[in-house]
């Protein structure tokens, strides 16, 4: 595998991108937060603002890392993303049947922009935590479906789409058949860059955090703030907690096992030695000479 130094040789300098990715999710977390204390036209500002700058903050982590990922997560998360919403807007494959409002601002093929740019804002991070535990299609599916568990319930109670009549059985409101798509569209967009994205994930705090604070103002958004509803926090609280578990699991795993590296050299004497040092007042044996005799 490719050292980020490596990738990046002649490039922007990947701590500069960094640093960039943080800005742009500390924007778009920021949004989430006034969220809930703004209504009417100023909620969807605010909610297309925030898709914008975690969108951004996807992109930039993924450049620190590689152009060829980023290409690829674009293709995928984007390009793939807009393309099954079209098709689900206009025949109602793979989701169900659907339509959206105008409220999203700019549409094309009759999907708002922001919902593929949505795709990427969380897609990266999910295929980073699935990269980080060595199950990417896995993890990254499982965390995609259940974010949309919130994700759904609550764009539909904002007026930004709505299903149309079904006979699948729904859960929160919700067709069934939505789900399964989610996880099928999910599974093929991570196994595609699973297969052609070489490069190992260099730096997870950012995404990772983003995947924290995701469950985190999920979960207190639909319990405490009306976003949805209290049914939508558990079913999706439950989700969403298990498909990140394994990666929390991980982290924790990681740090445990640092800590333990970092005890060793605070024990470790200087030099290298394993034994105990010797105290300065301990007597020092010339070479060759004799050990004097015990008592008894």
């Amino acid at each position: 595998m490719q050292t980020i130094s490596a990738r990046m040789e002649g490039g922007t300098d990947p701590v500069e991108l960094r640093r960039l990715a943080v800005v742009a999710a500390g924007i778009g977390i920021l949004a989430q937060v006034g969220l809930p204390l703004i209504h009417g036209y100023g909620r969807t500002v605010v909610t297309i603002l925030s898709v914008l700058a975690l969108f951004a903050a996807a992109v930039l982590h993924s450049l620190s890392e590689s152009g060829q990922a980023t290409l690829m997560a674009l293709l995928v998360f984007v390009g793939g993303g807009l393309v099954v919403e079209a098709m689900g807007a206009a025949v109602g494959f793979p989701f169900g049947s659907y339509d959206y409002s105008r409220t999203l601002g700019v549409h094309v093929l009759g999907v708002p922009v922001v919902v593929p740019l949505a795709w990427m804002m969380l897609g990266w991070p999910a295929f980073v935590a699935g990269r980080k535990i060595g199950n990417t299609v896995f993890t990254g599916t499982t965390i995609l479906v259940a974010w949309d568990l919130f994700l759904d319930p609550q764009m539909v109670k904002a007026g930004h789409w709505a299903w149309l009549p079904t006979s699948w059985p729904k859960l929160n409101g919700i067709p069934l058949s939505n789900t399964i798509g989610w996880a099928v569209v999910a599974a093929a967009m991570m196994y595609v860059l699973d297969r052609f994205v070489e490069v190992e994930v260099g730096s997870e705090g950012l995404p990772l955090l983003v995947l924290a604070w995701t469950w985190f103002s999920s979960i207190i958004g639909a319990l405490l703030f009306g976003l949805s509803s209290v049914r939508v926090a558990l079913v999706g609280g439950v989700a969403l907690t298990l498909a990140l578990f394994p990666v929390v699991v991980r982290v924790m795993q990681e740090n445990r096992a640092r800590a333990e590296v970092q005890q060793k050299r605070r024990r470790t004497p200087p030099g290298g030695g394993t034994g105990p040092a010797r105290s300065a007042g301990s007597p020092q044996r010339r070479p060759g000479a004799v050990p004097p005799p015990r008592r008894g």
